[in-house]
């Protein structure tokens, strides 16, 4: 179980009935992967999509 301090920022869904708080891990935009995740103007992007986006663009 993770540990939640004073002022960790958390996110917060709901799932039917339940509200879920969980600790907020940025992720991809597009995919919600949470690993190497790089920040370009404010978004957050993983590699592989990063690698989509510049093929897509050629």
């Amino acid at each position: 179980m993770k540990s939640y301090e004073t002022n960790d920022p958390i996110e917060i869904f709901t799932e039917g009935e339940f509200i879920l708080l969980r600790k907020y891990e940025p992720h991809c935009a597009f995919c919600d992967e949470m690993s190497k995740i790089i920040t370009f103007k404010g978004k957050h992007l993983c590699p592989e999509c990063i690698e989509l986006i510049k093929a897509a663009g050629e």
